[in-house]
């Protein structure tokens, strides 16, 4: 196993920048309807089941949707198989839009019966800064378009050419757009600047103005505030979370927040390291950052919502109820997903006569670097987090009573073909379950296919992006591959840096899809996945506006090879270009209904978890009698099952995996139309 292991330390997996603007709408001469979600009641009431994030609690039990029959293929009303879908909004020759979690880009606003989505891309329309030269690319930053989407089978950009929004000698980009209720956008953007890396707040005078200026810088040079991301709440005040560079180089994450558009900011908060704040009542030295946009925020009526991934690939939340006030009421952190690793292998030696040990953990699923959070109108958060596959090695003295004895590096497995049945998680706040959903090619990939430029600490299923509509229905895309859609191609796998020479092997490209989903109201099943673009196109870096009405907004790049050259510098400078895509919700995929199980209140170990050839499981909690085990697979295939007798309360028996593939299996146990489950990963 470990010979097929390439290993990346967490310390260096991130580092990267980009992004631009255009024609005005007299907003002034008509009354503008901004979309707005429906009053939340009660924040204070949220549920109070998440595990604090100093503890050992271990996380939330992991479940998958039971989805036991095929949902019927929907199809796309809009062909797609001879071009890309949607209204080419402008152009760019810097393709990267985010290390990790997509910001959100586009803002719905209604106008009598009209309908307009504003929309921030980062981009750089100067084809020679993709030859290598030295030196910041200037041409960079955030850049804005205005689409009619009135007619969603003919969408319409109104601005011909977008131009950048920030200084045009300025290295800058990262937009996070955030709509206000007069329908003014709002952006912040990290600068390049010659001591340091500043976060700036630029705003619009109103739909359809491609004219932005400066309202504020939110942090001083030196401070190295980068990958900005942004959330307006139902006061009008905005929220801000970016990573701060300290002196010590450490990475954290942090918090600003502005009562008046992005003029003026209150004192940053830290949420992570040292000084990040904690609730009331809670003791304890919080984790540093994990470094990059590992990060997303959302706000809603008084709540705000913040998840984030921190230095021990642990997914938290913060919630703030009055507006961003306040952050440290009891129920305002939550440990969300806490990969549990086993140690299964050591090996002992002296190192300069002091008794020493390296010590190996299992391979486990655990979280990726792609998060995405939105709220519904009960003010409910709903995460979404991807899977990734890890490990640990730890180094250091045998005798492991001694403070600091040892130090471990968490690796990323490489292979991208062990990723095959991995997706994404989903959880709603307070439940004790999540659920598989976003599986990799939409459930049907081979496994055949380099994912080119997916950087450590990903999975195969990238960029979760969520809407909502008015009736708790929620929505998102995301990218992954398609099986069979590949390019012959020279990439450098070694993951040597910018200094050393490229070493180019061939491989088999896979180029990007972008697939859509969603869930109803009240249920905890995610629609099989329909792919929205065509072969042959590579498509990335999928935003969703968190307004769904009939349509879902969706915007996307495309060009015309696997991959992005920021992260892979030997790709060739190619245009790409970005659409926006009103998808009806009428055509994606039914979600089949499944009565509610009832539960089989037991106590249940699965070990080893996870396991390569067979899994023993331990119940205890039962009563006599017989009880069916059945093995389901991400997708519902139904992979092995059996029964066994019990003769009193406990039973013990083995699940044999030696004839599935690696990824996520649901365990379900039933006795007497009750039910209970466990997650059985499966690792070759």
């Amino acid at each position: 196993m470990k010979s097929l292991l390439t290993r990346f330390n967490i310390a260096a997996f991130l580092f990267l920048g980009g992004l631009s603007a255009a024609l005005a709408y007299d907003a002034s001469v008509r009354k503008v309807d901004i979309r707005k979600p429906a009053t939340v009641e009660n924040p204070s009431q949220l549920p109070t089941m998440l595990p604090q994030a100093t503890s050992e609690n271990k996380p939330v039990i992991v479940s998958t949707s039971p989805v036991l029959l095929a949902p019927r293929s929907g199809k796309n009303p809009y062909s797609v198989q001879n071009g890309l879908p949607g209204v080419n909004v402008g152009y760019t020759y810097y393709d990267f839009q985010t290390n990790a979690c997509m910001a959100e880009r586009l803002g719905y606003l209604e106008d009598g019966g009209e309908r307009y989505l504003q929309v921030l891309w980062m981009a750089a329309k100067d084809s020679t800064r993709g030859n290598r030269q030295p030196g910041f690319n200037d041409s960079r930053g955030s850049h804005y378009n205005f689409v009619d989407v009135t007619d969603p089978e003919n969408p319409t950009a109104t601005l011909s050419d977008w131009s950048k929004v920030e200084l045009p000698n300025e290295r800058a980009g990262w937009p996070s757009l955030v709509q206000f209720e007069d329908g003014v956008v709002g952006t912040p953007s990290h600068n390049a600047v010659f001591n340091g890396t500043v976060t700036k707040f630029f705003v619009n005078s109103g739909p359809g103005d491609d004219r932005f200026f400066q309202q504020s810088e939110v942090s001083v040079p030196a401070d190295e505030a980068l990958w900005p991301r942004a959330a307006v709440d139902g006061e009008g005040n905005v929220h801000l979370i970016y990573n701060r560079t300290l002196p010590d180089q450490s990475s954290q994450l942090a918090y600003r927040r502005s009562t008046n558009q992005g003029e003026t900011w209150e004192p940053e908060i830290m949420f992570t390291g040292p000084s990040g704040i904690l609730p009331v009542g809670q003791t304890g030295t919080l984790p540093g950052g994990a470094g990059g946009d590992t990060y997303a925020i959302t706000a809603r009526g008084p709540l705000v919502v913040v998840v984030y991934l921190d230095g021990p690939l642990r997914v938290l939340t913060r919630i703030s109820t009055d507006y961003g006030r306040t952050w440290d009421g009891q129920n305002s952190l939550g440990l969300l997903w806490d990969a549990q690793y086993n140690w299964i292998d050591s090996t002992e030696y002296n190192d300069d006569g002091i008794p020493s040990i390296t010590v190996y953990s299992d391979t486990i699923v655990s979280p990726s670097n792609q998060l995405a959070v939105i709220i519904d109108s009960e003010g409910i958060p709903h995460y979404i987090m991807g899977q990734t596959l890890t490990y640990i090695i730890q180094k250091g003295l045998k005798d492991n009573s001694v403070s600091g004895a040892r130090r471990g590096t968490i690796y990323s497995v490489s292979d991208d073909a062990m990723y095959k049945d991995l997706g994404m998680f989903s959880l709603r706040y307070g439940d004790s379950l999540m659920y598989s959903m976003a599986p990799a090619g939409g459930g049907e990939w081979d496994g055949v296919g380099k994912i080119v430029s997916r950087r450590a600490y990903t999975g195969s299923s990238r960029y979760p992006q969520l809407g909502i509509d008015d009736n708790d229905n929620i929505y998102m895309a995301y990218c992954s591959m398609k099986s069979g859609d590949l390019m012959p191609m020279q990439i450098d796998t070694t993951g040597a840096t910018a200094d050393q020479p490229d070493s180019l092997v061939e491989v088999d490209g896979l180029f990007s899809h972008v697939y859509v989903t969603h869930k109803p109201k009240g249920v905890n099943i995610w629609s099989k996945p329909v792919d929205i673009t065509p072969d042959g196109k590579n498509c990335l870096f999928s935003t969703v506006c968190d307004v769904v009405t009939d349509q879902m907004y969706i915007a996307y790049s495309a060009n015309d090879m696997p991959g992005d050259r920021v992260t892979s510098l030997e790709l060739p400078t190619m245009q790409t270009d970005i659409y926006v895509y009103p998808f009806p919700i009428s055509s994606l995929n039914t979600v089949n209904s499944v009565s509610e199980f009832n539960t089989l209140d037991v106590e249940c170990t699965v070990a080893p978890n996870p396991a390569s050839n067979a899994a023993r499981v331990q119940i205890s909690g039962i009563h006599a009698g017989m009880l069916r085990a059945t093995l389901i697979s991400i997708q519902g295939e139904e992979v092995w099952s059996g029964t066994v007798q019990s003769a009193g309360t406990s039973l013990e028996f083995s699940v044999p995996v030696n004839h599935v593939g690696s990824g996520i299996y649901k365990l379900v146990m039933e006795q007497d139309g009750k039910f209970a489950n466990q997650t059985l990963s499966v690792i070759k």
